[in-house]
């Protein structure tokens, strides 16, 4: 009969050390806790929001383009500002929970 343990998932290379590098790159993966994700993903999504607002700024047709540009500049620093404001709390929360 079978116990509980065999259907448990190795988590060390010191108990199974013929695995493969594919298990531990996934072992490493797993490891990587929610939060880290979540503040990954949220740098991930200000980046491509902050690159996209400078790439679709079109102000060749304008007839003040210099108001164009400085209004571009801008709606960047405003969304910069509300980038470095959730890294501020992101962080907060994260070195407040992080296992000692």
């Amino acid at each position: 009969m079978a116990s509980y343990r065999d259907s448990l998932p190795v988590l060390f290379d010191e108990v199974m050390p013929s695995r493969n590098i594919h298990s531990r790159i996934y072992l490493k993966i797993r490891e990587f806790d929610m939060l880290k994700k979540l503040i990954l993903g949220t740098q991930v999504l200000f980046l491509i929001w902050v690159v996209l607002s400078v790439a679709n700024a079109d102000c060749s047709n304008s007839e003040y383009v210099g108001a164009c540009q400085a209004g571009t500049g801008i709606g960047v620093l405003l969304i910069i500002f509300l980038w470095a404001l959730v890294n501020i709390i992101l962080l907060t929360i994260w070195f407040v929970t992080k296992k000692k």
